[in-house]
């Protein structure tokens, strides 16, 4: 999942076009694999998994920490606890997914067209107020 979601992602500069892509790659992930999904969503609240001591969580955990970090500190985002943005950006990636579960669309076709306003829904509420 951790290789799906973020690949190459982790190169990305701007911090909303990250956090976009982040959650299309999250929710088409979530999407066609709700066994795992399920799973993940349970470890991903679980209080210890952000201190996970594998290599790829460090990897992920650590650049999300220093791009949230940045965003912070440019005034890009609402001023928040670092903790509670990750936890928030997590919660509404897992919030679409289960909508989108349970219209029962599963295709590309039938999913894509909610990516985006939802997307927007997400930005909306962290982005800084203007």
């Amino acid at each position: 999942m951790y290789r799906f979601v973020y690949g190459e992602l982790l190169d990305e500069e701007d911090y909303k076009l990250f956090i976009k892509k982040v959650f299309y790659q999250a929710t088409i992930w979530g999407v066609n694999h709700p066994d795992l999904y399920n799973f993940m969503t349970q470890i991903q609240i679980h209080p210890k998994q952000w201190g996970e001591e594998h290599e790829i969580y460090i990897i992920v955990n650590d650049s999300i920490i220093d791009k949230t970090e940045t965003a912070l500190a440019d005034g890009l985002i609402k001023d928040l606890p670092i903790n509670f943005i990750i936890h928030f950006m997590s919660g509404m990636q897992a919030s679409c997914i289960t909508y989108i579960h349970s219209l029962k669309v599963m295709t590309p076709e039938e999913y894509e067209p909610l990516m985006e306003p939802m997307f927007e829904v997400c930005w909306d509420a962290l982005k800084a107020n203007d």
